[in-house]
């Protein structure tokens, strides 16, 4: 067999991909990755831009054209056909992130069904859902602070004299929004080649009396989070619901996501840098509930989107030791 019939075989070119995407995987660092990542994309590419010109050379632009169109409309079938059967335009969403360590990983692909979402359902008055977006508001030495995002979420930046003393001791500590109170206590973090390390971390929300621990029990949902959202960088994101806000005054429905792997939900994250932070999810941006996962699969599609780095947080798990 001559190179020529080599790239052609099917065998060839299938094992050539999962060869590179092994070598990305195990790369020891971000500058292998680039590399390994970069050859992924770039074979895939290369891959299909060789075989439509074979085609073109063995029999002519016009059957290539309408293998090519044939090939089109199969995969627009598939994805209609999914989409119609699991109720929702993203029937398949790759997770780019290890935001859901240990129950997603990074690469998997998300197979997503618009369907009723398990979640913590309460309800609130238009006003209380406009305190909720407001700022995050605690004590610390009996004087009384307000910030963007969350206490978390500004000690990262700030030094402060009081978050010293929220690194150490978090279940002093509390904040609320509106009619809201995040509890925080010191969940443990296993970093890879480092150990365990504690670290503050949210593991229950009060609401008018009631306390609501976080469930990892609750489902999975991908949204797509609006431009101005901090979030909005990282394309959908898929995590877990904790509450279900029904809006009496105007009948809307929002919710309270957070990542397994994060120590907030996701409205208390806030970058002082780019002065950005997320907001309750509409029901509107909601694409649908996990239903099951395909691992290793995802990598491809976020290759060739050119995610090629592992984000630091791929290092470490957390685990929540009071639930």
């Amino acid at each position: 067999m001559d190179a020529k019939q080599l790239v052609k075989n099917p065998y060839f070119q299938a094992g050539l991909l999962v060869i590179l995407l092994i070598l990305y995987l195990f790369s020891p660092n971000d500058s292998f990755r680039l590399v390994f990542g970069f050859l992924v994309a770039a074979a895939m590419v290369g891959l299909v831009v060789y075989e439509m010109k074979e085609g073109v050379k063995d029999r002519g632009i016009k059957h290539e054209l309408k293998d090519t169109l044939i090939a089109l409309g199969i995969a627009l079938a598939f994805w209609f056909s999914l989409q119609f059967i699991l109720n929702t335009s993203s029937p398949i969403s790759a997770v780019v992130t290890c935001s859901m360590l240990p129950n997603l990983q990074r690469g998997d692909f998300a197979i997503v069904q618009n369907a009723p979402i398990s979640a913590y359902s309460i309800d609130l008055t238009e006003t209380e859902f406009q305190q909720l977006l407001g700022p995050a508001e605690f004590s610390a030495n009996g004087t009384n602070y307000s910030t963007k995002g969350s206490l978390y979420s500004y000690c990262i930046v700030t030094r402060d004299f009081f978050c010293s003393d929220f690194g150490a001791n978090p279940s002093n500590y509390a904040e609320t929004r509106g009619p809201f109170t995040f509890h925080y206590s010191a969940c443990a973090i296993d970093i890879k080649d480092k150990g365990k390390v504690s670290e503050p971390c949210v593991t229950s929300v009060s609401f008018k009396g009631n306390e609501y621990p976080v469930k990892l029990t609750n489902d999975v949902i991908v949204y797509q989070p609006d431009k101005t959202e901090i979030y909005s960088l990282y394309g959908d994101i898929i995590h877990r619901s904790y509450f279900k806000i029904n809006v009496l005054d105007t009948g809307k429905t929002y919710y309270l996501t957070k990542g397994d792997n994060n120590q907030i939900l996701d409205i208390q994250v806030y970058d002082y840098t780019l002065q950005k932070g997320n907001y309750p999810i509409s029901q509107d941006k909601v694409k649908g509930k996990l239903l099951f996962k395909i691992p290793i699969l995802g990598y491809y599609k976020l290759l060739l989107s050119g995610f090629f780095t592992e984000p630091n947080q791929c290092r470490m798990v957390l685990s929540y030791q009071y639930i």
